[in-house]
């Protein structure tokens, strides 16, 4: 054989192989990994913000005056949802915001909770309702409650039982020297789609609609049950 020709094809070879890997690789792959995979697919729905990865030391809940990258992100989103809101034609439940995503674990509760937090800063009274009753996410325990004594009813107790008041499922916590409302999902019922389909949610969102500045909702995700498109009607807005 011509040893110079068989060394410089085996180099171009041994050049070209992993090449061809890393393009195959990227041509069958199919995820989103960043905000431009996004904007390349989506025309008509907007983007409103990126929330960094956590380490496992950094806080989890925004504070007042908190000049972290969480808490920048968190104002970016409030801004551009804001915006929205504003320049949108939704009249009824416009302060209204649902979050949902595809599957547990996306951090539905992490966000709801921040993004409540982010509203409440701004002195606006603001409502986080946990919705998603058969998997409740949003933790309370890092948070000062009030009370010292955590409410055992909730959503659940509130469409259950009609001599249950919107105003007695409803606790008070603060967090540094921003206060929020919360009505949490309460006990988990044997039949929550039934349940989430009742006549009292109608009355519930009329009310704190007009008494809230923002109610933000946290929901169960939307591609395992059916749960949060029994009452998206409700919601002006919904952030995936």
């Amino acid at each position: 054989p011509n040893k110079p020709v068989m060394y410089f094809s085996s180099l171009l070879v041994g050049l070209l192989i992993p090449f061809i890997i890393i393009y195959v690789k990227n041509l069958l792959d199919t995820k989103i990994h960043n905000r431009e995979d996004l904007e390349s697919v989506l025309n008509s729905i907007a983007i409103i913000g990126e929330v960094p990865r956590l380490s496992g030391k950094e806080k989890i809940l925004i504070t007042r005056n908190d000049r972290s990258i969480l808490s920048e992100s968190f104002r970016i989103i409030r801004t551009n949802l804001e915006y929205i809101r504003r320049s949108s034609t939704v009249e009824k439940y416009s302060n209204v915001v649902c979050v949902t995503s595809t599957i547990n674990g996306e951090g539905k509760s992490f966000f709801s909770t921040n993004m409540a937090l982010t509203f409440a800063n701004t002195d606006k009274r603001v409502l986080l309702i946990g919705a998603d009753i058969r998997n409740p996410k949003i933790d309370l325990g890092p948070l000062n409650q009030k009370k010292k004594r955590v409410s055992k009813i909730g959503l659940t107790e509130y469409l259950s039982d009609d001599s249950v008041l919107i105003g007695e499922a409803i606790e008070t916590y603060e967090v540094g020297n921003t206060k929020i409302d919360v009505l949490l999902s309460g006990r988990v019922p044997l039949n929550p789609a039934e349940l989430l389909m009742s006549d009292r949610m109608e009355p519930l969102f009329d009310k704190v609609s007009d008494q809230y500045d923002y109610v933000i909702v946290d929901t169960a995700p939307s591609m395992l049950v059916s749960d949060t498109l029994l009452f998206s009607h409700y919601a002006g807005h919904t952030v995936y």
